[in-house]
């Protein structure tokens, strides 16, 4: 929770505190399963079966909101995710891969980088599908345990919102160093990319 100086539902908390949160928002799965079976939530579009990674050096983003979700792979499996949306985000230092078997080949890794060079990557309206995260991280302006159907009608992603009733925490700004995360799906309304570098192969490295 906040530190009582940060006065009610605004201020600033510790990542760690924050990220326990995190950590029942997705075990909270069985019932958001269930409300996606009576229509409450949908998948924006069948999800492929490998995760990605992707990490940042340092990440600024503003409209932050997370909560439970599933998304649906074209045979029917259903992953936990956190659906993670920042209205704006800066970031400096974007690797992004996945490794894909490929029969009589292996595993070929697809690695893209970009903001190497000083020019900042930047999206609006970004969300992301998380499965695991890990960060430095300082939330501003932090509530948790907000209604899901209702962060919609805060400053955030475009987009809809999260079952009625569901747990769900959102922040006015964040600010995350070293991130790495695994991750199922990713949309945005915009995504700038400046000095994008991509390489295939075998022996090709994952982001770390």
């Amino acid at each position: 929770m906040p530190s009582a100086s940060a006065g009610a539902g605004r201020g600033r908390t510790d990542w760690r505190r924050f990220a326990v949160v995190t950590v029942v928002s997705v075990s909270a799965s069985a019932a958001v399963l269930t409300g996606m079976g009576e229509g409450a939530l949908a998948a924006s579009f069948q999800v492929s079966g490998q995760s990605f990674a992707v990490s940042f050096d340092h990440l600024t983003g503003e409209g932050f909101q997370q909560y439970a979700a599933v998304d649906a792979g074209a045979d029917g499996t259903v992953h936990p995710v956190a659906q993670t949306g920042i209205r704006r985000m800066t970031a400096r230092r974007m690797c992004q891969s996945v490794a894909v078997p490929l029969p009589a080949v292996g595993d070929v890794v697809l690695r893209m980088t970009a903001g190497d060079r000083g020019e900042p990557v930047t999206a609006r309206n970004l969300v992301v599908d998380t499965e695991t995260l890990r960060a430095e991280a300082e939330f501003t302006g932090v509530e948790i345990g907000r209604d899901a159907g209702t962060v919609h009608e805060l400053p955030g992603p475009a987009g809809p919102a999260g079952a009625a009733g569901a747990f769900a925490q959102r922040a006015d700004r964040v600010e995350m160093s070293h991130l790495r995360q695994r991750a199922r799906a990713a949309t945005a309304g915009t995504f700038l990319l400046p000095d994008l570098s991509m390489s295939t192969g075998t022996d090709v490295p994952e982001c770390r």
